[in-house]
């Protein structure tokens, strides 16, 4: 791991770089074509409108950590994250490999690693290697149950809503053990 102090926010080239090696190494059918640039997420509900919050660094003597914040009021149950807008998936290992090793810089593999997690593609679907390319990878993990205030549907969900109401600039967590399982093993990376 690299000290908190040299992660910095993402800008739209790294993005990109990252969206052109999933292009040539995964899927070279794949388009990244919403107009929101992903420094701002993804449209969430409307084409061009982006969801309701913003990556912020902060200060080293806070640890340091990039996270996700509330860009405005968000009211208890309002729909926070649509994996289905943001999120892509790796066929098999393999894929997940080359595309690691394919970016051209050794901390975005870094960061990826930490960005990838094992999901259920539906009730009865597919496990599969799960990352994302826009700041909504940024959510961090509360320390306690009562910091948590963005979960989804359930462990197979694209869909985070908030469980409170959540006030403009306040952190926005969720928790990562009971959510998706890094079960790397079960998709060939072990």
């Amino acid at each position: 791991h690299r000290p908190s102090s040299t992660f910095e926010l993402y800008t739209v080239e790294d993005f990109q770089m990252m969206r052109d090696t999933y292009i040539q190494y995964v899927d070279r059918s794949y388009k990244f074509d919403d107009p929101v640039p992903p420094t701002e997420g993804y449209s969430l509900h409307v084409k061009g409108t982006p969801q309701p919050y913003y990556a912020k660094k902060q200060h080293v003597a806070d640890g340091g950590q990039r996270g996700l914040y509330a860009s405005r009021d968000i009211h208890k149950g309002e729909l926070v994250h649509n994996g289905t807008k943001s999120d892509v998936s790796f066929p098999n290992a393999n894929a997940y490999r080359r595309f690691l090793f394919g970016l051209p810089k050794r901390e975005m593999g870094c960061d990826v690693t930490e960005w990838t997690w094992t999901q259920q593609q539906g009730e009865n679907g597919p496990l599969k290697l799960m990352t994302g390319f826009t700041i909504s990878i940024l959510i961090n993990e509360g320390r306690t149950d009562e910091d948590v205030n963005v979960l989804p549907e359930s462990d197979v969900s694209p869909l985070f809503y908030s469980t409170r109401d959540i006030q403009k600039g306040e952190e926005l967590l969720t928790t990562y053990e009971t959510l998706y399982d890094a079960e790397h093993g079960a998709v060939g990376l072990m």
